[in-house]
């Protein structure tokens, strides 16, 4: 044994270039091993990340990066500054392999499940979401592709090679100048190419990758340089012609009206909400919106355009709050919103979700956005049920309970959120009694995954309109406002949409408007109605979450904020401004706007980009 012991330290020591007695040549050679070693690392995870980030893992795939010269550098880049960072931070080859690793493959697999699950490419803006993102992941069976074991077990032993061989090392002064330059290089490189829009929009590699959807789109770009790019959503450059005194002179030009006839307004955001029965799918036996059906007869009943499919939440609610349009800022600091309005007309305004409060930061986030209170599992439902979360027979008597405990001689505004009908949905049996969809050719996974969500979906309408019901002889003026988040998360890659023969193709207007479509509706009570002078009974324009506040203020006859009334000119001609660059323009949807409409969008962006970043006082 002491000899294999003295005989491994001589090998070691013959590889150390950095002993005193190591002869020259021996030394460039170690070094030159090292420096290649940490070549080819960097070469095996670019390819590796941009195989998983091609969604599907073929080869012709990942050469197609390497066809175009500055895509492959642009992606290759972003690898090698990361493991040169590590080196010059650990001074060990093995270790700069082994952490680069760690953060490649964590990163790539990330994307490759969110892909699956929320048909949605990873971005720099998920990384504030990890939390929420954990807790989601838990709910998820998430089953180990074959190739992602041979890339991490490929990793493993690469790290123990380089542990074992490459042993070159750096004086400490070095290694500091070394982490110097490649910060610097790093923001150099971002400064220079990754956060240029027209570079990256020049890049065309749509042989095998669908352009019009947004999975596909991100992808021909590589994972590595799409991730990157994507920071620039996080910190957004000003608009052109921006400055802060062109904004200020925009918003001047419509002065806040105030509310002259004031009535309590509740506003709930429903989870997964989505009307499946307008896309007839195959096989529908009965009717899960039964219980709305006279509901929405009474109201001003339409559809929005949100941003996201099966997660997002909080695109469509905050949009919502504020006006705002995809993609939203963190609200670090307390922001003007339509919440802050109401409150400057003299309202309460308060809300509440069955979640807990530091999901998407919700408990900050809502107090930046000016709620004077907002109740969450920890502070209201949970002592209300024993759920984690409560259910809507908990949650809807939980939104009445609050209302009815307002000042009633102060205006109210309330807005709330359900978690009732959260994906995922059970496959393994059919929860109730009822027969939505036949089985037909649908598997029994899928059969009982699109049955559970519709279930549940009849459950919450029956709880809607009970609540909705419990208003209508309400002395006092009631606006009540419903909205959808986004569609449900329907099998692998919402595999079930296509089994279900429902048209979501976004290369074309029907499928795109299908597959972002989510319902809204505006009820009054009768007092309200008089109150008002209006009823709102009747078919409400398509629009994005972001306008949906400007409808509300229409319908009720109020002129509302700045923003607002800006608002209410530009969605006559853009109704809908999609995160994806997609637009509906005068009822045409297109990717390239008119002359004048850009002009229109400009001062929208002027004016957001104002509101979003100063502190409100």
């Amino acid at each position: 044994m002491g000899k294999a012991i003295d005989a491994y330290k001589r090998f070691r020591a013959f590889l150390d270039p950095c002993r005193p007695d190591t002869p020259p040549r021996r030394r460039w050679l170690l070094t030159a091993l090292t420096l290649l070693a940490l070549a080819v690392g960097v070469l095996y995870l670019t390819c590796t990340g941009l195989l998983i980030g091609s969604l599907y893992f073929v080869r012709p795939r990942l050469m197609s990066y390497f066809a175009i010269p500055g895509l492959a550098a642009l992606n290759l880049l972003v690898v090698a500054l990361l493991m040169a960072f590590f080196f010059f931070l650990t001074n060990r080859a093995w270790a700069a392999f082994a952490l680069s690793s760690l953060l490649v493959h964590a990163a790539t697999m990330a994307n490759y499940y969110k892909v699956i699950f929320r048909d949605d490419y990873l971005a720099f803006e998920d990384l504030t979401l990890l939390g929420p993102a954990a807790a989601i992941a838990g709910q998820y069976n998430i089953e180990l592709q074959p190739l992602f074991r041979k890339v991490i077990l490929l990793s493993i032993v690469g790290t123990v090679v380089l542990w074992l061989l490459c042993r070159w090392r750096l004086r400490r002064r070095w290694t500091a100048l070394g982490l110097v330059l490649t910060v610097a290089v790093s923001v150099g490189a971002f400064q220079l190419w990754y956060r240029d829009d027209k570079l990256y929009s020049s890049f065309h590699n749509l042989e095998l990758f669908n352009e019009w959807v947004p999975k596909e789109k991100a992808a021909s770009y590589g994972f590595f340089y799409t991730f990157v790019h994507s920071i620039v959503d996080v910190l957004p450059d000003p608009p052109e012609h921006y400055s802060k005194e062109r904004a200020q002179e925009l918003l001047a030009q419509y002065p806040e009206g105030d509310i002259d006839t004031k009535v309590n307004v509740i506003a709930v955001m429903l989870e997964s909400f989505s009307d499946l029965s307008v896309l007839e799918p195959t096989g529908l036996q009965a009717d899960p919106y039964a219980a709305l059906r006279d509901i929405w007869a009474e109201s001003c009943h339409g559809t929005l355009l949100v941003d996201t499919l099966g997660g997002g939440t909080i695109n469509s609610e905050r949009s919502f709050l504020t006006g705002y349009t995809y993609p939203q800022p963190d609200y670090g600091h307390p922001t003007e919103s339509f919440v802050r309005y109401f409150a400057r007309q003299g309202y309460v305004t308060e809300g509440s979700h069955p979640g807990h409060d530091w999901y998407y930061d919700r408990q900050n986030v809502n107090q930046n956005l000016g709620f004077d209170q907002y109740y969450f599992s920890e502070n209201f439902y949970s002592s209300r049920t024993d759920a984690e979360y409560a259910p809507d027979s908990v949650f809807f008597p939980g939104v009445l309970e609050l209302y009815e405990n307002r000042d009633p001689d102060t205006p109210y505004f309330g807005f709330h959120v359900s978690y009732q009908g959260h994906s995922p949905y059970v496959a393994t049996e059919r929860l109730y009694d009822t027969e939505y969809v036949e089985r037909g050719y649908l598997t029994e996974a899928s059969y009982n995954m699109v049955n559970n969500y519709l279930g549940g979906v009849a459950n919450t309408a029956e709880q809607v309109a009970a609540f909705t019901e419990a208003l209508r002889d309400e002395e006092d003026p009631v606006v009540l406002v419903f909205f959808g988040d986004h569609k449900p998360t329907l099998g692998s890659a919402n595999s079930l949409y296509t089994e279900l023969h429902m048209d979501l193709n976004r290369s074309t207007g029907e499928g795109f408007r299908n597959f972002y479509s989510t319902p809204y509706w505006i009820w009054m009570n009768d007092a309200a109605k008089e109150a008002l002078g209006t009823d709102p009974a009747g078919t409400g324009p398509d629009i994005g979450p972001y306008f949906l506040m400007a409808q509300v203020f229409e319908v009720c006859g109020w002129s509302g904020p700045s923003y607002l009334q800006y608002q209410q000119e530009l969605r006559r001609t853009l109704p809908v401004i999609h995160a994806e660059g997609t637009f509906l323009e005068n009822g045409v949807w297109t990717k390239q706007l008119s002359v004048n409409s850009q002009k229109l969008l400009e001062i929208q962006e002027i004016m957001q980009y104002y509101l979003r970043r100063t502190k409100y006082k």
